[in-house]
């Protein structure tokens, strides 16, 4: 970091957007509080003319000092500021020929900026010498003996560095920036300095990052925090199983397979339970290298609007391109009075909401790699992305319950499972909290509110009205937690002050999340009520159709538009994404239901989908975790990288280019998307087989009598089988985060 590093810019409009790149690590953005933290009982000089002078200003700007003398602004002169039980210093030495030495006692008539007494000797002296000819040095003198420190101070560690050190990326930085001197010739741009700062500060206060970013290893100068033991115990014993599992030879399994103990295995059968098993691992594994160490190096993100839209237009083309309509014999029911066969061709069929959530994931993976959040518009977009989502989520799980009546634990298990098998394998693995992959906890709080929502019967024999007093009072209830959401997050504390060693989440940030989407589902379970009992309905189901009603269906087309647009219109008049989020989430059901009318307004477009976005659709919820760690990186802070650039640049010196860049991208891209893939599928392979039992023993299929098959499945899932495997899993996640917290 103090020899080397780069400019990043975007690609398309590079007059803006640097960000400064070290090789293969972020410099961390330390906030003034823990800057004044770091640099207590410090003292820290900036030596050399009017560039030195300039660097020391802007230090001042990152701790954020409140009160400024005018004296400051004049170059020529030293200055001498006690702040904080710190000590910064600017020293004009124009040529850098000061026989003076580093002193580190304040003088005794100077008092601190905020008022108060300043320390007796400080525990070391940093020192910057530099001048517009290009010397740039960082030199520092450590007291062996520190008076006046408390054992805190004197335990912390720092950084590991004596005497003189050249700071060569100073020079670079303002010899690859474009204009780097302002119109003056004497000033150096305001964007370099904050940088110089920022090196600076990540130089001296590495041990003030906290203890997630340093596990990241993703920043520059931090302590290198080694993997807990409990950490070591969980990867060393799942990889020797993963291995022990794969080298076994296919007799053994066969003899095994055999035996008393595993006589309902075949050796196919054993495949098929390891092989998922063994995809998991190596994800999770994975996951760990990629950003838990220096084999892959870490890049910040840079907001580049330009290759963000070219992007999205690529895979626009690239999805127009994989269209696909169903054809007549896909379409017909295969028993045309069964309620439990449903057209490919309705209102928000399977392959539609895959291809939904396909191409929104999509752009949700590039909002994050280019770090758009930082332009409000499309930030608006992107949340209305994610409500629809969570509109799909309200819509999906009611129509199976009204279609299926199917209320059983299996069901309860089976989506539970499946959302959020991978995301707790990686909270253990990469030492993170539950929720910070926050949408499968978003979605199982959402379900569960779905499962205790609907009424325990049919479509035919729930009403509309029923139905919709039923989805109002659920929603009114959630806007009263919403309302004391202050007492939920109370009671949570509470529960996690008790001990119980339960699992962690942020409860501030879950219930932002929860409360920015809180009436979205409910409009989707309006919508489900709604299409399930027009279909369903014999004596009206052609008469009253809302497809087929020519008159109908130019109102909704015309509504739709007209709300769309006045909520293109609403959005444009805020100026700041904190109070969009006080509307938002009154604002989102509109737009998203306007969409989905939109897209089912005629048959042709109701039977057609696009390959591709339903592709990404199957897997999108484990491209949304997985990309935490396999394409971005530091739990989605920064990118992840092969250091394709940095390595030619420092092996052959051959300059940054585009192009390499992109050839990093794309191979990385290719493994995250082949990974997430091969994961969607072993999870839901795993899910099945957890519920293995009661599948075999319901045993689908067309049966005699007048039993339903959920009438079945509801009977099956009350096996002590299930119930048994459930309670075991629940006792080992417990154990495990018990292990994990007396471990550490």
């Amino acid at each position: 970091m103090l020899h080397h590093g780069r400019w990043v810019e975007p690609v398309i409009g590079r007059n803006h957007g640097r960000v400064w790149a070290p090789p293969g690590c972020m410099l961390y953005q330390y906030k003034p509080s823990h800057i004044r933290s770091c640099l207590w009982n410090r003292s820290v000089s900036i030596r050399g003319d009017d560039t030195a002078h300039q660097l020391f200003q802007a230090l001042l700007t990152s701790v954020d000092v409140s009160e400024v003398d005018s004296q400051w602004d004049s170059p020529g002169e030293n200055i001498t500021l006690l702040t904080n039980g710190s000590r910064m210093s600017s020293v004009w030495d124009e040529f850098l020929n000061s026989k003076q030495n580093l002193d580190m006692k304040p003088p005794d008539s100077v008092r601190a900026h905020t008022h108060s007494p300043a320390l007796e000797v400080y525990r070391d002296h940093v020192e910057v010498s530099m001048n517009s000819a290009g010397l740039v040095a960082l030199e520092r003198s450590n007291r062996p003996r520190l008076d006046y420190v408390t054992d805190y101070e004197i335990d912390r560690r720092i950084p590991p560095f004596n005497g003189v050190k050249s700071l060569e990326v100073y020079s670079i930085m303002i010899d690859d920036w474009p204009s780097a001197w302002r119109h003056d010739n004497m000033s150096i741009v305001h964007e370099i300095l904050s940088t110089q700062a920022e090196v600076l500060f990540n130089i001296l206060c590495g041990n003030a990052v906290d203890r997630a970013s340093n596990e990241s290893r993703a920043y520059c100068c931090t302590t290198q925090e080694q993997p807990t033991l409990f950490l070591k115990i969980l990867i060393w014993a799942g990889s020797c199983a993963a291995m022990c599992l794969a080298l076994l030879p296919v007799s053994l399994w066969t003899n095994l397979s055999r035996s008393h103990s595993l006589g309902f295995l075949s050796p196919s059968a054993c495949l098929r339970i390891f092989a998922p098993l063994a995809t998991l691992w190596f994800a999770a594994i994975y996951c760990y290298v990629a950003d838990r160490t220096v084999y892959f190096e870490k890049n910040p993100k840079v907001v580049d609007m330009g290759m963000f839209l070219v992007l999205i237009a690529t895979a626009l083309v690239a999805g127009l391109f994989t269209l696909k309509s169903a054809h007549p014999q896909e379409t017909a029911c295969r028993e045309p009075n069964a309620a439990i066969n449903v057209p490919l061709a309705m209102f928000l069929s399977r392959p539609q909401t895959e291809e939904w959530k396909g191409w929104m994931q999509i752009v949700i993976l590039l909002y994050h790699h280019f770090g758009m959040s930082k332009l409000l518009w499309v930030y608006q977009f992107v949340r209305l992305l994610v409500a629809s989502y969570l509109f799909m989520t309200g819509y999906g799980h009611t129509m199976y319950f009204l279609t299926l009546n199917d209320f059983s634990l299996r069901r309860v298990i089976n989506v539970t499972l499946r959302t959020n098998l991978l995301n707790v394998l990686l909270a253990f693995v990469m030492g993170t909290q539950y929720d910070l992959y926050y949408f499968p906890a978003l979605s199982t709080v959402w379900f569960l509110i779905i499962w205790i929502t609907i009424p325990r019967v049919t479509s035919a024999d729930l009403g509309i009205l029923r139905g919709t007093a039923h989805i109002l009072a659920s929603a009114a209830t959630v806007s009263i937690i919403i309302a004391h959401s202050h007492v939920v997050q109370g009671w949570l504390a509470r529960i996690d002050s008790l001990g119980l060693h339960m699992v962690k989440i942020d409860p501030p940030e879950f219930l932002f999340r929860f409360r920015l989407d809180a009436y979205v589902v409910f409009a989707g379970m309006l919508a489900a009520l709604v299409c399930s009992s027009y279909r369903y309905d014999g004596t009206r189901g052609h008469a009253i159709s809302l497809f087929r009603n020519l008159v109908m269906m130019r109102l909704l087309l015309s509504v739709s538009v007209s709300v769309i647009v006045l909520y293109g219109v609403f959005c444009s008049k805020f100026t700041d994404k904190y109070s969009y989020n006080r509307w938002h989430p009154f604002l989102s059901p509109w737009p998203v239901m306007a969409y989905a009318i939109l897209r089912n307004s005629t048959g042709r477009m109701r039977a057609c989908h696009s390959r591709l976005f339903a592709w990404f659709g199957r897997c999108s919820l484990e491209t949304f975790v997985l990309q935490y760690h396999i394409w971005l990186a530091a739990d989605s802070r920064g990118l992840l990288r092969l250091g394709l650039a940095n390595k030619l640049l420092h092996t052959y010196h051959v300059k940054w280019s585009f192009w390499l860049d992109l050839v990093d991208f794309s191979i990385l891209t290719a493994a995250f998307l082949s990974v997430s893939n091969s994961t969607a599928r072993a999870v839901s392979s795993l899910t099945r087989i957890f519920l293995r039992d009661d599948i075999e023993a319901a045993g689908i299929g067309p049966r005699p009598g007048n039993e339903s098959l959920s009438t079945t499945l509801a009977k099956k899932s009350n096996k002590s089988g299930l119930r048994a495997r459930v309670f075991a899993v629940l006792i080992a996640l417990w154990v495990l985060n018990v292990a994990s917290y007396f471990l550490e």
